[in-house]
C-alpha cells in the first residue's frame, strides 16, 4: 500500500534564511515551486496575492523559527499520524490511490484545506502546520489527518454514487 502522507512542511522554513525584506520574493518563488498544491490552497482559501503578502508580513521570525524547531522535533507525532492512517487502510480505501495528505507550511489560515487535484482528479488534503501551531493543534495532527482522510473518503464515495 502506498503512503498517502507526504511531508512537505520543511521547505517553507527556508524563508528564515533570507532577510525579512525579501520574504515577498521568497513567497512568490515558494508558490511557483510548489504550484502543484499552493495554487489550489490559495484559491480554496480565497487568498489574493495582496492578502497573502499581508498575512506573510504578520508572521514573525521568532514564531517561524520556534515552529521550525518544533517541527523538527515532532517525528513521533508524524509517525503516529502515518500509523493511524495505515491502520484505517481498508476503511479509507487507501488502495484506490485517489487522495493524498500533505503536511505543509503555509500562511496559517486553516488547519486543513481540501482541494481537487487538477493533475489526476483525486483530492489533496493540505494540513498547514503554521495553522496547527497558531491554534495549538500540533499534538492533534494524527486526529486531524484521520478526520480529514475520512472527510475526503466520504466526498469520493458520494461522487462515485452520483456517477452511477
Amino acid at each position: 500500500m502506498r503512503s498517502i502522507f507526504r511531508e512537505k512542511s520543511m521547505e517553507f522554513f527556508d524563508i528564515l534564511k533570507v532577510d525579512r525584506e525579501d520574504w515577498h520574493c521568497f513567497w512568490e518563488r515558494f508558490c511557483r515551486i510548489n504550484k502543484d498544491y499552493m495554487k489550489e490552497y490559495l484559491v480554496e482559501n480565497k487568498i489574493t496575492e495582496e492578502k497573502a503578502l499581508k498575512i506573510l508580513d504578520s508572521l514573525s521570525r521568532p514564531f517561524l523559527d520556534s515552529l521550525r524547531q518544533e517541527n523538527e522535533q515532532i517525528r513521533e507525532i508524524k509517525r503516529n499520524t502515518v500509523s493511524g492512517i495505515s491502520k484505517m487502510g481498508n476503511e479509507l480505501k487507501l488502495s484506490d490511490s485517489d487522495f493524498t495528505l500533505y503536511l505543509i507550511s503555509a500562511l496559517g489560515v486553516n488547519d486543513t484545506t481540501i482541494v481537487k487535484n487538477t493533475k489526476d482528479g483525486g483530492y489533496l488534503v493540505l494540513i498547514d502546520i503554521v495553522s496547527l501551531k497558531k491554534n495549538d493543534n500540533i499534538n492533534r495532527l494524527p486526529e486531524i489527518a484521520i478526520d480529514s482522510a475520512k472527510t475526503v473518503r466520504n466526498i469520493l464515495d458520494r461522487e462515485s454514487k452520483e456517477e452511477n
